[in-house]
């Protein structure tokens, strides 16, 4: 099934309509496509291709044309030579339009990440309540916020539950709310196993993203399974959260996979200064293009 938004729907930000009637198919085991034409219209046109093609069809009725169109069509070189490089950031599917149009001129693209946790059974009180703000700061909407959390085959979700029980005043955040109702809805219709506490669903989910409301976990024998599985999805992580103590799996998960950005539990929403969005300096990108 092919999705497609007509261009121009709405003009100051994509339309969402696609996407979340793609996000309900999934949820139904369908398969299915969406695409923007209103994006695809824009990257074109925003092009030196597209600015080309522009100026030369405005060649041929620039004398009718007006004063501002012809000092527009004076400068035509100018906005050609204007697009040198590219920096952009969206969603996987869009990153398909970006490099499609773009992807031949120096770029620094930025598609969808997202922040897990491996626990080890090990975890104080403290921890499991930073593990916490880890998740539930800026809604889970952060790059950097943990929605997936990968923890032992005997561990007990209630000492996670009893940790995070100071956020649930979130319960009374409409939206919020309203992201727990309607993913609880569809999640029982499908008859899919949850465990609750008033304000966040837990599901075993083998997905790296789960919606605002809710959290992803799976369970593991051994830790190595864990560590393959990461570096497997190394392009999708902005970093993996794990208590202090966790020496052993930090440094098997440095050796096999050492882009992956680590850090301790609580602290995914304080980045340092040169802790840059998908380990790249956008600063040093731009001044390298001189």
């Amino acid at each position: 099934i092919l999705l497609a938004c007509p261009p121009f729907t709405q003009l100051n930000t994509p339309y969402p309509a696609t996407a979340y009637l793609k996000g309900f198919l999934n949820t139904q085991v369908i398969e299915s496509t969406q695409m923007d034409l209103g994006i695809e219209t824009i990257l074109g046109l925003f092009s030196k291709k597209g600015f080309e093609q522009l100026f030369n069809v405005a060649r041929e009725n620039i004398d009718d044309a007006s004063d501002n169109a012809k000092r527009i069509y004076s400068l035509r070189e100018s906005y050609i030579s204007t697009i040198d490089a590219v920096i952009a950031t969206g969603s996987s599917n869009t990153m398909r339009y970006f490099d499609a149009y773009f992807g031949h001129l120096p770029h620094l693209f930025r598609t969808q990440r997202t922040g897990v946790a491996v626990l080890d059974g090990l975890e104080s009180e403290d921890e499991l309540k930073a593990l916490g703000d880890d998740m539930f700061h800026h809604f889970g909407l952060g790059c950097r916020s943990t929605t997936k959390v990968f923890l032992p085959k005997d561990f007990d979700l209630d000492r996670c539950f009893g940790a995070w029980v100071s956020w649930g005043d979130l319960a009374m955040n409409n939206k919020y709310a309203n992201n727990y109702d309607y993913h609880k809805a569809i999640w029982l219709l499908n008859r899919d196993d949850l465990i609750e506490n008033g304000f966040l669903l837990v599901k075993e989910d083998d997905q790296w993203v789960s919606p605002v409301g809710s959290l992803f976990i799976e369970r593991y024998d051994k830790i190595d399974q864990i560590v393959n599985k990461l570096s497997e999805y190394q392009d999708g992580l902005q970093l993996v959260t794990s208590r202090v103590g966790a020496k052993q799996f930090k440094s098997a998960l440095s050796k096999q996979s050492p882009t992956i950005a680590q850090t301790d539990l609580g602290s995914a929403q304080s980045p340092a200064l040169d802790d840059y969005a998908d380990g790249v300096d956008a600063i040093e990108f731009l001044l390298a293009l001189k």
